[in-house]
């Protein structure tokens, strides 16, 4: 972990170096998983690659959800290089600041409430400026770099066939996406810790027990936040990274899903069969 330094309180390394750093010891376990494991199908990308991605995906995922814990505790690993293009100051704590959550809309429309709130000129310009709307898009903007990483991790995924590896693997990968579409263009993260619902966690548990079911996991998620993206606070580059990268997450899935309908339509065939077979002896049993 790195510490703030006295005058910032931010990691100046990038994202990808701290998170391999930080995630080195639970990557490089998924990494040495025995052969026996991994398919050797499905293209040219080793698996030692395709492992550091899905372990920075995760360890991407819980760096942007755990902003405001790693602050208060004296930790930061957002990168210098990201976040400091939409702050005003050289302090990463700025976005959890009241000052941060006053926007720009609220500041034009309450001058008076303003000067009363922050007698400071220069505080006011800062908040003027519309603080909330810049965290956000900061947020918005690693939500974009956390996603580049999906195809990677579903790749490796897809190679691995002894089924105890892969619900080992894949039900934190579902775990990853659920919690970036909680935290993508949502103010609650520096106020607080988002976590995604406990029932929703167990339905995961339960669920991800085949790449096609993982699939269609990725696939809701995917929608959830492209069906955010439009009203969100993210800029125009991030908006469009953010796009193509759900689309295409969407395009990896499409099969998978077409074929857990087809099963779930199946049972559900059966399901009726049986109940009006049921239904029949009832009748029968009573004339």
């Amino acid at each position: 972990e790195q510490q703030p330094s006295s005058s910032s309180s931010s990691s100046s390394s990038s994202q990808e170096t701290t998170t391999t750093t930080t995630n080195g010891k639970t990557n490089g376990g998924v990494s040495s998983l025995p052969s026996s494991s991994l398919s050797s199908s499905g293209g040219g990308t080793g698996g030692m690659g395709l492992a550091n991605s899905m372990g920075l995906f995760l360890q991407k995922t819980n760096i942007i959800r755990d902003y405001l814990e790693d602050y208060v505790d004296g930790r930061a690993f957002w990168p210098q290089s990201l976040w400091r293009s939409y702050a005003h100051t050289r302090d990463l704590g700025e976005f959890a600041r009241p000052t941060a959550r006053y926007s720009a809309a609220a500041a034009k429309n309450h001058g008076s409430a303003l000067a009363a709130a922050f007698p400071s000129p220069a505080v006011r310009r800062i908040v003027a400026k519309g603080a909330s709307d810049r965290a956000l898009r900061c947020l918005d903007a690693l939500v974009a770099d956390a996603l580049l990483v999906v195809p990677d991790a579903l790749e490796y995924l897809r190679r691995l066939r002894t089924p105890r590896v892969y619900r080992f693997c894949a039900i934190p990968q579902v775990m990853a996406i659920a919690t970036l579409d909680e935290c993508f263009d949502n103010p609650k993260l520096f106020t607080g810790v988002v976590k995604i619902r406990k029932g929703t966690a167990a339905r995961i548990i339960l669920e991800s027990q085949t790449h096609d079911a993982t699939l269609e996991w990725f696939d809701h998620f995917a929608r959830s936040i492209l069906k955010k993206l439009p009203a969100s606070s993210a800029d125009e580059k991030t908006k469009e990274s953010i796009q193509n990268s759900c689309l295409a997450i969407v395009d990896l899935a499409h099969q998978a899903v077409n074929r857990q309908q087809t099963k779930r339509n199946a049972v559900a065939v059966v399901a009726v069969t049986l109940a009006v077979g049921a239904l029949a002896l009832v009748v029968d049993f009573f004339k």
